[in-house]
């Protein structure tokens, strides 16, 4: 049954980079596919929320800058900033990893306290991907899914952008 689900979980995420990259070379708002790559990673992990932050270039805080779910959204829309401690781990390495909770005072985000997190290289900036759900934990699978993911849709991204920059 494990074997089963982890198959499924890895089809699932590559149907969803498939759908992005598609997206991507159909020459879709760059926001809208970062949005769209949120909504399936919470669709694959079966996630109550999925955040996307940002180095911001003015002051070199950490900030979210995009959501899927209810408490990720309400952290995009203030473009809260995260704790430096929480991201640092992620920025020195390219490999997905649990996370504590992304939000800047440190307080459990509603109950869901199991978060993996990856380092999302996007417009030239360091950014930061994490997956957030209350249950089951995450495991070695997903971390690597996540990692692969995040490598894969940010590399998408950046040919978007640089496709863009060319047609321009």
């Amino acid at each position: 049954v494990l074997t089963t689900y982890r198959k499924e979980r890895q089809q699932d995420a590559m149907a969803a980079h498939t759908a992005l990259v598609t997206s991507v070379l159909a020459g879709d708002d760059p926001g809208l596919v970062e949005q769209r790559m949120l909504d399936s990673l919470r669709e694959v992990f079966a996630a109550d929320d999925v955040l996307l932050a940002v180095q911001d270039r003015s002051s070199d805080e950490v900030v979210v800058v995009r959501g899927s779910g209810a408490r990720a959204a309400r952290l995009a829309a203030a473009r809260s900033p995260l704790a430096p401690d929480v991201v640092r781990p992620y920025f020195e390495q390219r490999q997905a990893m649990l996370a504590p909770t992304p939000v800047s005072d440190g307080a459990p985000a509603d109950g869901v306290d199991l978060v993996a997190a990856a380092r999302f290289d996007v417009d030239s900036r360091l950014g930061w991907v994490a997956v957030a759900r209350a249950v089951p934990p995450f495991d070695a699978d997903e971390l690597l899914i996540l990692g692969s993911f995040s490598r894969q849709s940010a590399l998408a991204l950046e040919l978007g952008r640089a496709r863009a920059d060319q047609e321009r």
